[in-house]
């Protein structure tokens, strides 16, 4: 499991605690869930980006060796 999924969980535990506690209200919770998830998505795509990246350097690396 990814440690960005575990960090996800654990952030959405602390929404849930501080809108039971009443420090924010659930119009808040939801906004900050969904800007949660937008950067999850963020993270993945970029996670993504690099590999390829980097799968494509070293096969042009073998070419020229």
């Amino acid at each position: 499991m990814s440690s960005l999924v575990v960090g996800d969980r654990r952030m959405e535990k602390y929404i849930q605690r501080w809108l039971k506690k009443g420090l924010i209200d659930s119009t808040t919770s939801q906004k900050l869930i969904e800007d949660m998830e937008s950067e999850r998505v963020r993270i993945l795509k970029l996670r993504f980006n690099i590999f390829v990246y980097t799968l494509a350097a070293i096969c042009i690396g073998m070419r020229f060796v």
